[in-house]
């Protein structure tokens, strides 16, 4: 993880460095904290994860190991997002919180669940939306119009350095976002 986060540090990067952070459940507790004391340098906010299998550890478990390792470490508490998501909430609120310039790092176990859904972030969902009346399928975004994937998203602004109140983010947004950054235009 030393390297990783030196690695992360190294890039030039014009607005935050976010990450999604998990660590397997089957570590010793000090392992899982020294893992977050490690990646501590890299990040400027953090949204915590826990695998599906989270190997003998209660749900938020780990998570909250994590939280105590980067809090021993000096990270600010209020720039790590309140609670422990499943992976793919991590996944979708991580996209939504992340800005043109930001670099979000998201160390993921379900690398295809996770690439699919990266790629598909801010697109409307395919026609006749399975079925399900609109709403997003699993790690879907919801059809125009529809409400958005994720229960509020909590947001981090570069002006105020810690969680403000959660946003809903329209389905479009991330699609605006990137077309925005590929024109060179800020938000």
């Amino acid at each position: 993880m030393e390297a990783m986060a030196k690695t992360i540090r190294a890039l030039t990067v014009h607005g935050r460095r976010i990450g999604v952070l998990a660590a397997p459940g089957d570590r010793r507790d000090e392992d899982i904290r020294a893992l977050a004391r490690a990646a501590a340098p890299a990040f400027d906010l953090l949204l915590l994860r826990e695998d599906h299998n989270r190997r003998g550890r209660g749900p938020g478990e780990v998570g909250e190991l994590l939280r105590e390792g980067f809090v021993a470490a000096g990270f600010p508490a209020e720039r790590i997002a309140p609670g422990v998501f499943e992976e793919e909430e991590a996944v979708q609120r991580g996209l939504e919180t992340a800005q043109a310039g930001d670099l979000l790092v998201i160390f993921g176990d379900d690398l295809q669940r996770d690439w699919e859904q990266i790629v598909s972030f801010g697109k409307p969902a395919a026609a006749g939306g399975g079925g399900n009346g609109g709403a997003p399928e699993a790690g879907g975004m919801p059809e125009a119009g529809g409400a958005p994937a994720a229960a509020p998203v909590p947001v981090f602004s570069p002006a105020m350095p810690v969680w403000s109140e959660p946003r809903a983010v329209p389905p479009s947004a991330g699609a605006d976002r990137a077309d925005r950054a590929q024109a060179g235009e800020e938000d």
